[in-house]
């Protein structure tokens, strides 16, 4: 196997294994490395293996339980979508006034709850709402 390919498969392999807040790190970057038809993206792609080394040692930073990643992705790509196309920031509360219902009560929150609903309805509302508090929380740091 040639050496980029090597590398390729290397990248994919540590890509596969990431926490949820590295990935998180990841995500929220992406749309700072420009459009995808840039011809300095294969340079980003490049360096990509520093951006997530750099994520990495970020989020090792961070305490509490990593969590499912798959929900937490999907929860990050959920809000971003959610942003895109409200105009407005995602947020998450789990109160509805002042009445705590442990589960995902915002705008956004009601969006990632109605798709989970759809994708995996075994995921909890709680759950549902974990992955959304953190995504909010990354969405707001960059």
């Amino acid at each position: 196997m040639p050496e980029g390919g090597a590398r390729a498969e290397a990248l994919a392999d540590q890509l596969a294994g990431l926490d949820i807040a590295t990935g998180m790190e990841l995500i929220v970057a992406r749309p700072r490395m420009g459009a995808a038809d840039d011809p300095r993206w294969k340079g980003a792609l490049i360096d990509l293996v520093d951006l997530s080394t750099a994520a990495h040692a970020s989020s090792a930073a961070r305490s509490g339980p990593a969590g499912d990643i798959a929900i937490d992705r999907a929860a990050l790509r959920l809000a971003v979508l959610f942003e895109q196309v409200a105009g407005r920031p995602a947020t998450h509360s789990p109160y509805d006034n002042l009445e705590y219902r442990g589960e995902p009560m915002s705008a956004a929150g009601r969006f990632v709850r109605a798709v989970f609903r759809i994708v995996d309805p075994a995921v909890t509302p709680q759950r549902i709402g974990t992955a959304l508090d953190r995504a909010v929380r990354e969405l707001k740091r960059s």
